[in-house]
């Protein structure tokens, strides 16, 4: 999911008499032991450099933190490591695939009718949700609530008993063109759905066509029902 962090808690020998017997420097020896440190908070060095000027700690991670307070015996400390997924790996790499990979297409012209008419109203026939997270800007379609994909996964069971509660009938999922995180999104929710035993006639999912980009392209109807719209970041972008 892009950066992923993980804790580990890692015992390491730090006394100078135990782990650096026979490696000790001609130098002073306030080198040999950077653990026991006055620094406030303690400090954290880069991976592959040691806390001492003698031995190289071999445990693959990030870094480092060393704790400000002395030692007692028997002379270990923990490490937190900060490691990270490696670069280019998707944000839904820890997710599974949904089984669902062509969830259906809600027309945009048709949330048009229901919004501009108001024949359906959003929260309570059906729910728009806005999957963007850094790219969250220039504006979210009217009555939206935004979730970013990369947390909707884990949150499934909330929205569905969300979903439910309030009586929806359609839940329209979408992203900037509901190709990537839209189609991700509206087929675990259709999967989930699936799996409580909820036909499409009771609850379904869908991907908006053509997601918010379509919806700003399609022309001023559409933009005046786009909450916080801001058409220069639109132009930037060129979809305007």
């Amino acid at each position: 999911m892009g950066t992923a962090k993980r804790q580990h808690e890692v015992p390491v020998i730090t006394d100078r008499y135990e782990a650096l017997q026979g490696h000790k420097s001609s130098s002073s020896t306030t080198n040999h032991h950077p653990a026991v440190t006055s620094q406030p908070g303690g400090k954290t060095i880069p991976a592959g450099k040691s806390p001492t000027s003698n031995f190289t700690l071999t445990t693959p991670a990030t870094h480092y933190y060393i704790p400000p307070y002395p030692l007692k015996p028997p002379y270990t400390a923990s490490i937190t490591m900060t490691t990270q997924e490696p670069p280019g790996t998707p944000w839904h790499a820890d997710f599974p695939a949904p089984k669902t990979e062509n969830p259906a297409w809600f027309p945009r012209e048709t949330l048009l009718d229901w919004m501009k008419e108001g024949k359906k109203k959003s929260g309570v026939d059906f729910l728009l949700v806005d999957l963007r997270r850094t790219d969250f800007e220039g504006g979210t379609i009217r009555g939206s609530l935004n979730l970013p994909a990369q947390s909707l996964y884990p949150t499934l069971p909330t929205l569905f008993a969300l979903v439910r509660s309030a009586g929806v009938k359609d839940v329209v999922f979408y992203c900037g063109s509901s190709q990537g995180r839209g189609t991700r999104g509206a087929g675990w929710f259709a999967d989930y759905l699936r799996d409580q035993g909820v036909s499409d006639g009771e609850v379904k999912s869908w991907r908006l066509e053509g997601g918010i980009k379509g919806w700003v392209k399609a022309g001023e109807e559409y933009t005046r029902l786009v909450d916080g719209f801001d058409r220069g970041v639109w132009e930037k972008a060129g979809i305007l």
